[in-house]
């Protein structure tokens, strides 16, 4: 296991991240909820209802099911795409504005390929792509890219095809770091220009992005959330272990 501890068990964790112990002893955690924007989950009976829509739990980012995108599974229920079109989406541009000019997003995905393709995972861009956010499964790669005035990659994971993993990445505007991370593998934040994230142009998709027809992801989406802050290191292993149960790991 790549851990950011020398002794995970009992590394400190910041407020709303410990919760206790569990019946034999175990540290157990909450999921991180300060500076939450949106939050959409396929296991949540409010999130999913059994209706075409993905309810944002946090705000109003609700996504609706496009072409073949559906629910699927029962431990756990997720957003299964196909590659070919399937997505998930809201039209209302002006959505999803974290207003401080930072910017954590996270999902678990579920991918099933790799080389020769590039998969969005999600995305809040304008379809000339010049403007927004996005993360994606690029050729079994993890990257994220944030254009406004300037662009500014992210890179430093590579996914596990046809495995749950937690994913995402945090960037700050102003100073212009950023960093991905898988699970527990978090590097540190490195420096780079500073791409503004909010856009009033920009559609937030899942499975694709605005104004690309030939790119779209293939595999599984669970639990997706999006932050209007840079998580630290033990917030990021906090949401993975608080988590991870429901992916079976």
């Amino acid at each position: 296991m790549n851990s950011p501890f020398k002794n995970p068990i009992s590394a400190p964790v910041k407020a709303g991240g410990l919760s206790g112990r569990g019946p034999l002893g175990e540290v157990t955690y909450d999921f991180v909820t300060d500076g939450l924007a949106a939050h959409w989950d396929p296991n949540n009976g409010t999130s999913w209802t059994g209706s075409g829509t993905l309810n944002d739990l946090i705000a109003t980012a609700n996504l609706t099911f496009g072409n073949g995108a559906a629910v699927a599974g029962t431990a756990p229920k997720y957003v299964n795409l196909d590659g070919d079109n399937d997505s998930l989406y809201n039209i209302n541009q002006s959505i999803l504005q974290v207003g401080t000019g930072i910017i954590t997003v996270c999902a678990w995905i579920y991918p099933t390929r790799g080389s020769g393709f590039f998969d969005p995972i999600i995305t809040k861009r304008t379809s000339a792509g010049t403007a927004g956010w996005e993360i994606v499964n690029g050729a079994g790669s993890l990257r994220a890219t944030i254009r406004g005035g300037t662009t500014r990659d992210i890179y430093g994971q590579t996914l596990s095809l046809n495995a749950w993993q937690l994913v995402g990445f945090s960037y700050n505007e102003t100073t212009g770091a950023g960093r991905i991370f898988k699970n527990e593998s978090i590097g540190s934040p490195t420096p780079g220009t500073g791409a503004t994230i909010d856009s009033t142009s920009a559609q937030l998709q899942v499975g694709d992005r605005m104004g690309d027809v030939n790119n779209d992801y293939a595999g599984r989406i669970g639990k997706m959330f999006v932050y209007n802050r840079f998580l630290s290191t033990v917030e990021i292993v906090t949401n993975y272990r608080a988590t991870k149960a429901t992916y079976g790991l």
